[in-house]
């Protein structure tokens, strides 16, 4: 029989993988409407619906568990699965027999429901009790959940899945299975504080596991959300499966290798590591001005490669180290979100070229960079 602590990484992964499913399970449908010109950028309107949602969500946990943690309980959670379930069945009869703004107003809905979840499946992982077990353990959920976003395109893609409706339809059995899942296990959802004792070097640790993450997610996330406006104006002729296999390939096995390694590095050395391919990837970032847009593909590896390294450490320092746990981690998903949709509307908004999101990506990575160097001696000083 399996403890709670491995079914608390099946709820994470499971809850994942539907949020997964809301966002890059329309990357098909996006790069497939812009490469036909049917609708241009505006493509990126159900994707920014969808993450308004998911920020608006992952904020309102965090508020709600800061003002009364009595309301945050598992028949919360519970109600927010079979909600999101039925706005997906909803979804899957097809967004066309919607006005748009209907359409759109349902898949803000689904992100609310969906950024509700997330954070309630996230608190599972990060108690004290688990905080050591999820800094041995997190790296394998950490590499299943950066797959996802490769993996569920590329299938969409070759199975011609072309339909926004696709992914609702997805997403729904992976609900249905989470709710028969929930409601036969015994584990609860627990919003105590992992840090019952927090002194100024823990609050210290804590803000700067939440500010990292917020920069070092918004790097991740605009990356992979960009990618088809990035073939459209960069690789017209190369087709998305092809742009995803390639980058698929070198992640199995790079990331495998170090799920592999990780249990024999130090926690400093995979910090390190980490930044160290963030500063690889800025050279890369400025290698695109010279026309060298393969680079991106490497680019986009890297980045896979750095925030399997860093967010585990980061993450189990933000549940160990912190005294409201649930607000941090709604507060900073929900930022990092927001952000990442306030640059998707400006790309719609203004057209984006190619050269403007490079110096935006690499303004982010710049600042990520900066965030390592300020907070070093905390980071040293972290115990997880």
């Amino acid at each position: 029989m399996k403890s709670k602590k491995d079914v608390a990484v099946y709820f994470s992964l499971l809850i994942s993988a539907a949020n997964i499913l809301g966002s890059s399970g329309l990357m098909v449908w996006i790069d497939h409407a812009i490469q036909l010109k049917a609708v241009g950028l505006s493509a990126y309107y159900p994707l920014v619906s969808y993450l308004l949602g998911l920020s608006f969500g992952c904020c309102l946990v965090g508020l709600i568990s800061a003002r009364n943690s009595r309301v945050v309980s598992s028949e919360f959670f519970l109600f927010f699965l079979v909600f999101a379930f039925c706005i997906c069945i909803v979804l899957s009869m097809g967004e066309d027999i919607f006005y748009d703004g209907v359409g759109l107003f349902l898949r803000f809905l689904w992100g609310w429901t969906s950024g509700c979840t997330v954070i309630l499946g996230r608190s599972m992982l990060a108690s004290s009790e688990r905080s050591s077990y999820a800094q041995k353990n997190f790296s394998v959920l950490s590499l299943a959940l950066a797959t996802l976003p490769l993996i569920v395109p590329m299938l969409f893609a070759v199975l011609g899945f072309y339909q926004r409706s696709m992914s609702a339809i997805c997403a729904s059995f992976v609900y249905a299975i989470t709710i028969i899942f929930f409601m036969l296990s015994d584990v609860r959802i627990g919003v105590g504080d992992s840090c019952p004792v927090a002194n100024d070097r823990n609050s210290r640790a804590g803000v700067g596991s939440c500010i990292s993450l917020i920069v070092l997610n918004v790097c991740f996330f605009l990356t992979l959300m960009l990618v088809p406006m990035v073939r459209a104006l960069s690789f017209p002729s190369t087709s998305l499966v092809c742009f995803y296999w390639v980058v698929l390939c070198l992640w199995m096995f790079f990331g495998w290798l170090v799920v592999k390694c990780c249990r024999y590095i130090s926690v400093r050395f995979r910090l390190r590591a980490g930044y160290l391919l963030q500063s690889i990837m800025l050279v890369c970032c400025w290698m695109l001005f010279w026309g060298e847009y393969y680079i991106f593909v490497f680019m986009l590896f890297l980045i896979f490669l750095s925030n399997m390294l860093i967010q585990p450490i980061l993450f189990s320092s933000l549940g160990q180290h912190s005294r409201g746990k649930l607000l941090l981690f709604g507060v900073q998903s929900g930022l990092y979100i927001f952000i990442v949709c306030v640059v998707l509307v400006a790309a719609v908004f203004f057209a984006f070229t190619i050269n403007t999101i490079i110096w935006l990506l690499s303004g982010f990575i710049m600042l990520s960079l900066t965030c390592f160097v300020l907070l070093l001696t905390d980071f040293k000083r972290m115990n997880v």
